[in-house]
């Protein structure tokens, strides 16, 4: 880290005030407008407090994507399965300019999963919280464009409940524009410009269902994209619900976010309840 990133970071830890200091330099995680950072604080009644905090630096163009993450934050704050906002502001430090924002911190699902397996109840809560968070999205004409693990949250230790994260690609639905940004391995094939379709919802229930494949089949991608690979650890049913939300075309997909998780549910209290 130079010069320059430490007088950010000191900018930043100063604005936030309140008795938050940076935990270390170094990030939790980096994205592709900013990184996220540990934040500490010693609470007299509870002991020590930990949040995260987003910063970018901004350019035209990055003040633009995080404005527009913030609006989209703010839209959807009240869905359960969404990581929230609790602050935010500017800094100056000569002539560089940066906003943070502040949100409860959550431990990445790829880091609570480091030395576990996912079994098929797994996969079914977190397609069930997270197509929660997608409902919200489409209610709001929000298009996630994201959706991974490690935009995946866990809200405790014990897996008490699945978030979405990280809007920095986020599109309104009513752009019906393309990102240049992608994930290999989860965006949908009209995200990666291979079919004449615009972005949708249809294109985050893809990747949520692209997402639960990889968590099922011991992390791993299929061989082919055409038509899942049935994974033989996991019961016909879900191998039924991920093949058609991971369809080729949006049209054979799940329509909503509240049709998949209606499936997922189904399934959910058949098996396990």
């Amino acid at each position: 880290m130079n010069e320059k990133e430490k007088s950010v970071l000191a900018a930043v830890e100063k604005s936030i005030g309140n008795g938050w200091h940076f935990k270390n330099l170094m990030p939790l995680a980096r994205g592709t407008f900013g990184n996220v950072y540990e934040l500490a604080k010693n609470n007299p009644m509870i002991g020590p407090d930990y949040r995260a905090v987003k910063i970018v630096p901004t350019s035209k163009r990055r003040l633009n994507r995080v404005k527009e993450e913030l609006k989209h934050l703010n839209r959807t704050r009240d869905n359960q399965n969404i990581v929230s906002y609790i602050d935010y502001g500017t800094v100056n430090v000569g002539e560089t300019m940066a906003m943070w924002f502040v949100m409860e911190k959550h431990v990445p699902l790829p880091k609570y999963g480091a030395d576990r397996a996912f079994s098929e109840k797994d996969v079914l809560r977190i397609g069930i919280d997270v197509s929660h968070a997608l409902e919200a999205c489409e209610r709001e004409k929000i298009i996630h464009c994201d959706v991974k693990p490690s935009n995946i949250f866990v809200k405790s230790s014990k897996g008490s409940a699945y978030l979405l994260g990280d809007f920095s690609i986020s599109l309104d639905d009513s752009q019906k524009k393309i990102v240049n940004e992608y994930s290999i391995g989860y965006s949908s094939p009209e995200q990666l410009k291979r079919i004449a379709e615009p972005l949708s919802n249809r294109s985050d229930i893809y990747s949520l269902g692209m997402t639960l494949y990889v968590l099922a089949n011991n992390k791993k991608f299929p061989d082919q994209r055409d038509v899942l690979p049935e994974i033989e650890e996991i019961s016909v049913e879900l191998n039924a619900i991920l093949r058609k939300a991971c369809s080729y075309y949006p049209g054979n997909r799940y329509q909503s976010a509240a049709e998949l998780r209606k499936e997922l549910l189904k399934l959910m209290i058949t098996k396990y309840c």
